[in-house]
């Protein structure tokens, strides 16, 4: 989807100027006309806006088009995209309650997912939440409790088991 995308947008970069033209500009997607022709297409060129915003170091604008975006988004795969720029984001301005709440809505995502993730992905899904609960819970007030209640649940401890297990064997 992105080659398509990229295939119909003018010469210039994605810039910042061409973002506001593209993704802000009037209810009409004027400025987008010329490649916004599929709900996927016009998905794609909404979330592109808080990637940029996210790769330029304003994460609080990110976090908030993000929200947005969750809003309008039907797909639980997008979804979950969605949750993880904005655990990245709320994480790296440090708002810590933000995030936690965003690593609740994660697990949920990841614990209830209707959509068929193949077993290696939500390993691997569970390990990278796992991953950056660590920074958020230890600067969280009573995010120690939350870690341990994390990680000593069924499907997390699970998670720790079978990545020690893989790691161990590549050692010996």
């Amino acid at each position: 989807m992105y080659d398509a995308v990229q295939q119909r947008q003018p010469t210039s970069s994605w810039d910042a100027a061409y973002c506001d033209q593209c993704v802000t500009s009037s209810n009409t997607c004027s400025g987008a006309t010329k490649f916004c022709t599929t709900p996927d297409t016009i998905f794609y060129v909404f979330l592109a806006r808080p990637q940029f915003q996210f790769d330029c170091g304003n994460y609080s604008l990110s976090a908030e088009l993000l929200q947005a975006y969750k809003l309008l988004c039907t797909s639980s795969e997008r979804n979950l995209s969605v949750l993880w720029g904005k655990l990245a984001a709320d994480t790296l301005m440090q708002s810590y309650d933000t995030a936690s709440e965003d690593i609740q809505r994660l697990k949920e995502a990841l614990d209830n997912q209707s959509f068929g993730v193949p077993p290696l992905m939500q390993l691997q899904q569970r390990t990278w939440l796992m991953h950056w609960s660590l920074h958020v819970f230890w600067n969280h007030e009573n995010g120690k409790n939350a870690l341990i209640d994390l990680f000593m649940s069924a499907p997390y401890l699970n998670a720790i088991q079978v990545s020690t297990q893989g790691s161990a064997s590549q050692l010996g």
